[in-house]
């Protein structure tokens, strides 16, 4: 279940995706050959319209797809249609648009009803692997971040390196011992949190929806997890989220500790979820209500992670 917003130059060179676009208010399907009935025909755009796809997706059983935007529909009232169905019903619907501005003109209302917007905007299938090339010190001119190289002419300026000469000594000062430093002892990070939950995620088999229900947390925090990589939950709603994912004890313990936490048997609250997890009993209403015996904090959504 996942609702985004992305920007595409031309909707027909999307030739992986099913996606639904606008001609003199007729709505067309690319690979249409897939499903009949194509096109479908509207007086106007409005929020009828992206109604009568939605149903036509559901008849078609279409789980995954996009439509391209117009760009005169009531973007906010279609937004809450749609956050609002992906509440109950599992689909990946995106939205894209072929003006780039208007992701940045429209960043606050997108951010309410947690809409994704990919980093860069670009819609994936114009991502490519150019990568410009590193610029190089010559003795010719670099334009563009090319070296001009023609018959061989420019070639990279290298100056000898002199040792320093002392004044009134015919011999250069004796250079200090290099320190040899062991390079088995390099650092290497682990994997980064974001890159743990997603692979805990995966894992699991189980669909988004039915993990953030069980863990008490909202879909606009749960969405911006999975697509924000810098972001890092506050410790109530990880240890739901371990809940939610039915995660084992040494399993939970690691995730937690990936973010930046730790679980203490010190803590009251962190030892009545341990004894939970150790016991591998998820059940959310009951680990609340034996914290609330105890007068800790409950788990689920907290105002910090919005």
């Amino acid at each position: 279940m996942s609702l985004y917003f992305a920007y595409t130059p031309n909707v027909k060179t999307r030739k992986a995706e099913l996606v639904f676009f606008f001609e003199n208010n007729r709505c067309h399907l690319t690979h249409s050959d897939r499903v009949p009935r194509i096109p479908l025909e509207f007086e106007k755009i409005d929020l009828n319209t992206y109604k009568q796809i939605v149903a036509f997706a559901e008849e078609h059983r279409l789980s995954e797809y996009e439509i391209m935007l117009s760009g005169n529909e009531p973007l906010e009232e279609i937004l809450m249609f749609l956050s609002n169905y992906l509440l109950d019903n599992d689909a990946s619907i995106g939205l894209l648009t072929s003006n780039i501005d208007s992701i940045d003109l429209n960043r606050e209302l997108l951010e309410r009803f947690g809409v994704t917007v990919p980093n860069p905007y670009i819609a994936r299938d114009f991502f490519t692997n150019f990568a410009p090339t590193r610029q190089k010190e010559t003795c010719g001119s670099v334009k563009a971040g090319f070296i001009d190289d023609a018959e061989g002419a420019v070639k990279v300026c290298k100056k000898p390196k002199r040792p320093p000469v002392c004044p009134g000594s015919a011999e250069p000062p004796k250079r200090k011992p290099k320190v040899n430093i062991n390079k088995t002892c390099a650092i290497e990070l682990d994997e980064s949190f974001y890159d743990k939950f997603i692979r805990l995620l995966i894992e699991s088999g189980k669909e988004n929806v039915e993990i953030y229900k069980k863990a008490g947390v909202t879909r606009q925090v749960f969405s911006k997890i999975v697509s924000d990589k810098d972001m890092i939950p506050t410790k109530l709603t990880l240890i739901s989220l371990c809940i939610g994912l039915e995660l084992p004890l040494k399993t939970a313990k690691e995730l937690v500790i990936y973010a930046g936490y730790s679980l203490s048997r010190s803590i009251m609250l962190d030892a009545i979820v341990m004894k939970y997890l150790r016991e591998e009993i998820y059940d959310f209403e009951l680990i609340n209500s034996e914290l609330d015996e105890y007068g800790c904090q409950l788990l689920g959504w907290h105002p910090r992670d919005n």
